[in-house]
């Protein structure tokens, strides 16, 4: 395939041909590549919108038109970024303020926001479901939004904080002392008797330096016990938790009955026990019948 280019030389006129293989192939790839990331974009879950320099839509993907819910005629009519909004705002299909003005500030600081590329928020509306809008610019002064649909993230969120807290609550009518270790080390629950129990300041639970700052301080409270070498490494390394029942003695006298067991998916709790059972362990050890027998 050739280019035919004519040029006028003194009353003659010179024809030549330029080889257009590359060029050709150049737009052929284009073209596969726009179809390419054209298929893309239809297939994303995220809806996905590009506005122009003038704020004109461009383009928008299946997605985002189902999540928007407005008529294809109106997208296909390339509306402006505020028209578009105001359609949303129209079918209860955005968060507003009470006062329109308001809402008109609030969606000129989202086109600011997007140019910036730190737009990002949750737009809870109206029909229970929770939109995830972010704003992207894009090179020579286009824009681009992207929703996500996270109402199920959201439900599973909240039932999980629901079922959190009645864990919590639950935790809290033990009278042992219990702390949650996650997999990876970190303090994820304690109940209403740990702190009464050990005096630990925030800083000391979440462990300035992880998980070691925490069982320093427990060696600091009390008396030398291999114990806690065996329970530190289980939460650590993942090794098998100490089995039983460990008897130690806290600096200021008071018998601790300590025990480490492993939860689901590498989690790790903690209990000590300083009620009546400790208590009676230890005036066993010190009975007078027993001390002679031993």
């Amino acid at each position: 395939m050739y280019d035919i280019v004519t040029r006028d030389c003194g009353g003659s006129r010179l024809y030549y041909a330029m080889p257009a293989h590359d060029a050709v192939s150049a737009e052929a790839a284009l073209v596969e590549f726009k179809r390419t990331v054209t298929n893309i974009f239809a297939e994303l879950s995220t809806g996905l919108a590009v506005f122009d320099a003038q704020r004109n839509l461009q383009t928008f993907n299946p997605a985002f038109a189902d999540l928007i819910r407005l008529p294809i005629d109106f997208l296909l009519a390339r509306p402006t970024l505020f028209n578009l909004l105001d359609a949303l705002r129209d079918r209860r299909m955005i968060p507003e303020p009470k006062d329109y003005r308001s809402w008109r500030h609030q969606m000129v600081n989202l086109e600011a926001s997007a140019l910036r590329g730190d737009y990002d928020e949750p737009w809870h509306l109206p029909d229970g479901r929770t939109f995830r809008v972010i704003g992207r610019p894009y090179p020579n002064g286009a824009l681009a939004l992207m929703v996500h649909d996270i109402t199920d993230q959201i439900t599973r969120d909240q039932l999980f904080r629901a079922e959190f807290d009645v864990l919590r609550s639950a935790i809290n009518l033990v009278d042992d002392a219990v702390v949650v270790f996650s997999a990876t080390g970190q303090v994820v629950l304690t109940n209403a008797a740990y702190h009464p129990l050990w005096s630990e300041q925030p800083d000391v639970l979440v462990g300035i330096g992880g998980i070691a700052g925490v069982f320093d301080y427990w060696r600091l409270e009390s008396a030398p016990h291999p114990f806690w070498a065996a329970a530190e490494a289980a939460i650590v390394t993942g090794e098998a938790v100490p089995d039983g029942v460990h008897d130690i003695r806290l600096l200021d006298g008071r018998p601790l009955r300590c025990r480490c067991v492993a939860l689901p998916g590498g989690a790790v709790a903690m209990i000590f026990q300083t009620g009546l059972v400790a208590a009676e362990a230890d005036s066993q050890i010190n009975h007078p019948v027993l001390a002679r027998q031993a």
